[in-house]
């Protein structure tokens, strides 16, 4: 049996207003609100305390945080994983070759690591396939951090692309026969558009 119940307050067992529906239809919950599936509302959801969930908020639009403009609403969030690839135009197949990252926003943040085979190619060492291409503006170069057995150098991204180029401390390229049988471990952070 289904019915219709015509109200604008429910209260409590102690006599307090519990739930009130405005005239505009907007809900007010004076306690706590517990449900066993989901809850949906077309409008705006709001708590003057914590608001504790135990599962997964899923906010398509996003959630702004500190304001309502474009600037405060943080829109993308994601984690995952890479395959780091020769990009210096020899072809070369890593022996190891694992990424992973974690991008908020628009800020990119990843480690690799791959382990170059060994070969006696002049091109300069470069490494592809980063999970989202560099923003195009002309601070999208970023340092990044480096460990290998294959001496001290630096890697640099570029604007624009998806790649990691390796430089030794006066600028100049490192090749690949510089890390012939050699690992490399690259992280840092840069922006994507």
């Amino acid at each position: 049996m289904t019915g219709i119940i015509k109200t604008d307050k429910l209260q409590s067992s102690a006599g307090n207003d519990a739930l009130t529906i405005a005239s505009n239809g907007g809900v007010t919950v004076a306690g706590a609100i517990t449900a066993a599936g989901a809850i949906t509302a077309a409008g705006a959801i709001t708590a003057a305390s914590t608001l504790a969930v135990t599962g997964a908020i899923t906010a398509s639009a996003g959630v702004a945080i500190g304001g309502t403009g474009a600037a405060n609403t943080l829109d993308d969030y994601e984690e995952g994983t890479f395959t780091p690839t020769d990009g210096s135009g020899a072809s070369l197949t890593f022996s190891t070759a694992v990424g992973s990252y974690t991008k908020i926003g628009r800020a990119v943040t990843f480690s690799l690591h791959v382990i170059f085979p060994s070969q006696s190619n002049a091109n300069n060492a470069v490494i592809n396939s980063l999970p989202f291409t560099l923003q195009n503006i002309g601070t999208g170069y970023t340092a990044l951090a480096v460990y290998t057995n294959g001496g001290a150098f630096g890697a640099v991204t570029y604007q624009n692309t998806t790649y990691a180029r390796m430089h030794n401390t006066a600028g100049a390229s490192i090749t690949n026969a510089n890390l012939s049988g050699k690992y490399l471990r690259l992280a840092g952070t840069y922006y994507t558009s």
